[in-house]
């Protein structure tokens, strides 16, 4: 994954949704993205974005979907993104997604007689913080799944269940080190005792530039 998955500081185009929505408030302009691949050529993943600011507001729509018949997983996000000045510190951004989450399972013909089948249907609501710190710093916070939800329906069973998804506040910071590079960390720290904490460091070398 580019810059190894440390994007908390530097998001500021349509895929701020994945990131930060609080870096929509960084559009210039519209800004639309998508890919497809296989992962280890075997499960299908897409993903798809679009941003575009309206006055001093800033919006932006994504999703994202993997998985087969098997096991699917898809996300559809609403983001929100609002730039505001802090005294002293300047100008900074909040920003706030809205996630509806989808699942199917068992639907694969080749599972047998014995496979569970069902779907999940949830919601997720993630906050965002972004500030500029002179011309080569960026500071970025997010609190990913802050309030979440997830209810199972497993029709072979009939059985049905929520639980939630374990939140995690991620700490960015990207310093740009040269006039073409630029050097990032997020710190992802887990709000659940059973899950691990993170690190992702990443580096960008522009060459035609």
């Amino acid at each position: 994954m580019g810059m190894g998955g440390a994007f908390t500081a530097l998001a500021a185009d349509a895929l701020s949704s994945f990131w930060n929505p609080a870096g929509l408030a960084f559009l210039r302009k519209n800004n639309f993205t998508a890919m497809y691949t296989k992962q280890l050529d075997l499960i299908p993943y897409a993903l798809g974005a679009y941003a575009f600011p309206a006055g001093r507001n800033y919006f932006g729509v994504a999703f994202i979907t993997s998985g087969d018949d098997a096991l699917r997983e898809s996300t559809l996000i609403g983001s929100y993104a609002k730039p505001f000045r802090l005294p002293i510190f300047g100008v900074a951004a909040l920003g706030i997604n809205f996630r509806y989450r989808n699942s199917t399972f068992g639907n694969n013909a080749d599972g047998g007689e014995n496979r569970s089948q069902g779907s999940a249907n949830g919601f997720g609501l993630d906050i965002g913080f972004l500030k500029t710190i002179g011309k080569g710093t960026r500071f970025g916070l997010f609190l990913r799944d802050a309030a979440n939800s997830m209810t199972y329906n497993n029709t072979t069973r009939g059985v049905t269940y929520s639980e939630s998804i374990p939140a995690a506040l991620v700490t960015g910071i990207a310093q740009r080190i040269h006039k073409k590079a630029i050097l990032a960390v997020d710190l992802e720290k887990a709000l659940y005792d059973d899950v691990a904490d993170k690190i992702h460091v990443g580096s960008e070398l522009s060459l035609l530039r």
